[in-house]
């Protein structure tokens, strides 16, 4: 059975969502953590720790065939940049060990979730939450949305789309992907 994880990740509230070909959409998770601007070092790591260990968990029982991540927010002015790189290279060390992985810019999943590259995240959280409600989901929060439209992008490039009919304004984002070879 082939399937795959999209994820978005963050570090307050991670999106994951699962896909497979016999299923299509199957489910959406966030990952919400806490932390504060005088936290240790400690802290700090066991923050990342929880969010890498429940991605690793996540894949040990889904068993992707390939994952779908957004490639960090260069221009991003955020707080915890530091933070948010290691987040990002953890989890994707993580998931390299299990499959697979496919880097999406930020602008190509918001151009494939609203068709726009500059669409703000309300924006294509309002768009999935449109195209999927029939895939019975609650699509919760702004990165479980991120994390689906993630998942449509590498389902769709695994040959199962479960998105039939997006327009070619949308489908424009597949070819700004980088797919693993």
């Amino acid at each position: 059975m082939t399937r795959v994880i999209g994820l978005d990740l963050s570090l307050t509230s991670t999106g994951i969502a699962y896909a497979s070909k016999a299923d299509g959409l199957i489910d959406t998770a966030a990952v919400k953590t806490l932390g504060r601007k005088g936290d240790t070092l400690t802290d700090r790591a066991h923050r990342l720790g929880t969010i890498v260990g429940h991605l690793a968990e996540g894949m040990a029982g889904f068993k992707p065939d390939l994952l779908v991540v957004e490639n960090p927010s260069y221009g991003s002015q955020h707080g915890a940049q530091h933070d948010r790189s290691g987040l990002w290279w953890q989890a994707v060390q993580a998931a390299l060990r299990v499959c697979p992985v496919a880097t999406v810019a930020p602008t190509a999943r918001a151009k494939y979730g609203a068709g726009k590259g500059n669409a703000d995240k309300k924006t294509v959280h309002a768009a999935v939450k449109e195209r999927y409600a029939g895939e019975g989901l609650p699509i919760k929060t702004n990165d479980e949305a991120d994390a689906v439209i993630l998942a449509a992008m590498g389902a769709r490039h695994l040959g199962f789309a479960f998105d039939v009919g997006l327009p070619d304004a949308h489908l424009e984002a597949m070819a700004k992907v980088a797919w693993p070879a």
